[in-house]
């Protein structure tokens, strides 16, 4: 009895000795095939190519230069990952999902874009990313962009949505985040980050960040210069939204975040385009903003309601189209908004000004400036803005500390005999 015992033992143990070699041997084997130049996933929109990899355990993965390309016809994607450490379900992947217990990247770099045929790709602005294999955007080496061979994916019948791979990516840790390469927008520097993330094509996304750090970025539009030396700090997350027939403001409410942001020489421009954007809180007016700003923010958002906001901004030289006129002048800004407990959706605005310091007034090509002269725009106590509602209840006082300025604003101006006799004795207004 004691004898078949110990050799049946013998026998499950050497089975499972065999079972794991064989698993050694296969596992390794598939995932190199990149040695040879062959991808470890290649489907009709998509293809995996791993570098070097090596499992010693069933869904436990580690590898160097993991690449995945998409080329549907809807986006196309290049994204790179220097070094992958990865807890994979492997019964999950015979159901079309990637799930992943624990997931460490290290070096990670993102360029997507939208599909588009030749000729209209052609039309864009330079700026676009590169996808290898597929046509290059205007700007890319000085080639003749239309002489290209069309390498769009063509609309089809949209795929089952039980056809797609979902991904459920669990403690993800990311480092070293070299570029995120977005349509025009392109930011390089140096971020890092924890967090989660779910997403099933076509149906929901969701995602965690436990933090978000990002240090020294540049941030760029095509060929302009948006903003340098970027530190952005967050956490915060996107529940879970229905991706078919998406709004705006569904999106919006989805979002819980706090965070923290500097940038430096930041196109005010980039400002006033990002406002009128954000649905649907975006102001139905907004001026003309110019210059660069160097600016710190911290905000605070739930489920899409803003529960504090503020910011400082500093322009050494900046404009503000002003009725018919441009308003230029170095420019120091403070804003502070904090929700009001008895009206969530309301937010207070106190502790905010507006400093101009030697303003300039154009009008067509003539230019008046007045130098020693300093503007000053404060908010009093009972300002208040509620941005679902598109309302806003301001009260400010305003000081201009030389007469003629407020003169020159005048349409038409003022005789030139009163001109002269209030210019006599030019003392501070206030309003």
């Amino acid at each position: 009895m004691r004898t078949s015992t110990s050799k049946a033992l013998r026998i499950g143990v050497g089975a499972l000795v065999g079972a794991w070699l064989a698993y050694l041997l296969l596992g390794n084997g598939y995932l190199n095939l990149g040695a040879i130049g062959k991808p470890i996933l290649s489907q009709e929109a998509a293809e995996v190519r791993v570098g070097s990899a090596f499992t010693w355990w069933p869904g436990v993965i580690r590898g160097r230069n993991l690449r995945i390309l998409v080329h549907d016809s809807n986006v196309e994607m290049d994204l790179r990952i220097d070094r992958f450490d990865v807890s994979l379900s492997l019964p999950a992947v015979l159901k079309k999902t990637l799930s992943t217990s624990r997931t460490n990247l290290d070096g990670l770099s993102l360029r997507l874009r939208l599909t588009r045929q030749l000729p209209k790709l052609c039309r864009q602005a330079p700026g676009l990313p590169t996808i290898p294999g597929q046509a290059e955007p205007p700007g890319v080496a000085g080639k003749d962009c239309v002489a290209q061979v069309e390498t769009a994916s063509p609309k089809g019948t949209p795929p089952r949505p039980e056809d797609l791979f979902r991904v459920k990516l669990e403690r993800l840790d990311v480092s070293r985040v070299r570029e995120i390469w977005i349509e025009g927008y392109r930011v390089e520097g140096a971020a890092a980050f924890r967090g989660r993330w779910a997403f099933w094509p076509t149906q929901y996304l969701e995602i965690g960040l436990e933090n978000f750090i990002m240090r020294d970025a540049r941030v760029r539009q095509g060929e302009r210069k948006l903003a340098g030396d970027l530190d952005l700090s967050l956490a915060g997350k996107l529940t879970t939204i229905q991706l078919s027939g998406l709004e705006a403001s569904e999106l919006w409410k989805s979002v819980s975040v706090r965070a923290s942001i500097r940038l430096r020489d930041l196109q005010l421009e980039t400002v006033r385009r990002v406002l009128l954007k954000a649905n649907p809180i975006a102001p139905p007016k907004f001026p003309d903003l110019d210059g660069l700003a160097n600016v710190q923010s911290d905000m605070d958002l739930e489920a899409g309601r803003v529960r504090s906001f503020s910011m400082e901004a500093q322009a050494d030289q900046a404009a503000i189209e002003l009725l018919d006129r441009r308003l230029k002048g170095r420019m120091l800004l403070a804003a502070n908004l904090a929700e009001e407990k008895e009206r969530p959706g309301r937010l207070l605005l106190a502790r905010s000004h507006l400093a101009i310091h030697d303003p300039q007034l154009g009008e067509g090509k003539e230019t008046k400036r007045f130098p020693d002269t300093e503007i000053t725009v404060s908010a009093l106590g009972d300002s208040r803005l509620e941005p679902q509602r598109q309302r806003a209840d301001l009260e400010f006082r305003a000081e201009v500390s030389r007469l003629k300025f407020l003169i020159e604003l005048i349409p038409g101006g003022l005789p030139r005999t009163a001109a002269k006799l209030l210019l006599e004795d030019d003392v501070p207004m206030v309003a």
